[in-house]
């Protein structure tokens, strides 16, 4: 510790904070010490005793990013490749319950036709945010992710099933316009 951080604090990195999957975290700038927030306290030292076995370091986190932005530019254009990433970026490997990319849209639609509230959302054509929920937890299942999905992850696939559902159903009403409650 440097003297300077001794009498006035340790003062974080702004730039450089990151969310370990339980606290936020940075680094001291000074004298490179590792900070954590605590809510009652605001930044403190890390200590061995706040160790959890959901952390991640800093180069996951980073990794982490580096794929969740990999998936955000991919998309319905190459499902295969879309659901590749989705599996890598989202899932647990260890706890995916066999999710193939070549059919986990198919196995998706599969297991949503169970779902009341995308069952109605094909029927009436409108994708409402219950709908979007189901897609979501159907979709965390599949892949065994440890973790809710994010909606930015969640609303892109949510249209591109909606639109395999409404698709392969006959008679029912095309949505022209993604509708979100």
């Amino acid at each position: 510790m440097k003297p300077l951080c001794a009498v006035l604090g340790h003062r974080r990195s702004r730039r450089r904070v990151w969310h370990d999957h339980v606290d936020l975290r940075a680094l001291c700038v000074r004298c490179g010490t590792p900070l954590i927030r605590s809510v009652d306290k605001g930044w403190r030292a890390f200590v061995p005793s706040d160790d959890h076995p959901d952390r991640i370091s800093r180069e996951s986190y980073r990794e982490q990013m580096k794929r969740e932005a990999e998936l955000h530019a991919a998309g319905p254009h190459d499902p295969e490749q879309w659901a590749r990433l989705l599996i890598a970026t989202l899932g647990d490997p260890a706890r995916a319950a066999a999710a193939n990319p070549a059919t986990i849209f198919e196995r998706l639609i599969v297991d949503l036709q169970s779902e009341p509230a995308f069952v109605e959302a094909v029927v009436t054509g409108r994708l409402d945010l219950p709908a979007r929920a189901a897609v979501g937890s159907a979709c965390g299942r599949l892949i065994g992710a440890p973790r809710p999905l994010p909606l930015q992850f969640v609303d892109p696939l949510a249209r591109y099933l909606f639109a395999r559902a409404q698709s392969a159903q006959p008679g029912t009403p095309q949505m022209s316009a993604v509708t979100q409650t």
